[in-house]
Order: C-alpha cells, then structure tokens, then sequence
C-alpha cells in the first residue's frame, strides 16, 4: 500500500455516530483510518460531541465503494459527506 493516498469520505460530531458506519466498512473488507477525538473534554465516558469531530477515510482507491456503502444524508446523525 505504499503511496496510497487516504481520502476523508465523512465525518461526524462524536465517534459513537460514526460506529455503524465503521462496522460497514470493515464488513465489506474495505480499510479505513479514523482521525478526531476519541471522548469529550469530560473524560473517556463522556459519549456527546467533541469540538474537532471525527473523520472516516479510505484509500483513494476505495472512495467510490465507501460513498456508496455510506450513503446518508447530510445532517443525518450529524454525519457531513467530504
């Protein structure tokens, strides 16, 4: 996998959001790295919002699969397409 570019397809206001999503993509064998906070200011059990989010990305390759295993709507639980 060397020089493969990842690519941010979506990202969310809290990890816990992006959770199904994740499951998803790791059950169709697409790889995938996540970036962005793990808990809130309030320590590792508070599961709301962090201020920087949380972003999926993908190998360039595997964009056009992972939008369309992750076709959501805009705004749907709080989730926000590249």
């Amino acid at each position: 996998m060397t020089g493969e570019s990842w690519v941010k397809v979506a990202s969310f206001s809290a990890r816990y959001l992006a959770e199904v999503w994740l499951e998803a993509l790791d059950a169709e064998g697409i790889p995938f790295r996540t970036r962005g906070e793990e808990s809130g200011i309030w320590g590792p059990g508070f599961a709301g919002p962090t201020s920087r989010g949380f972003e999926i990305l993908v190998l360039e390759r595997d964009v056009d699969a992972a939008e369309t295993l992750l076709a959501f709507e805009e705004g749907e639980e709080g989730a926000v397409k590249r």
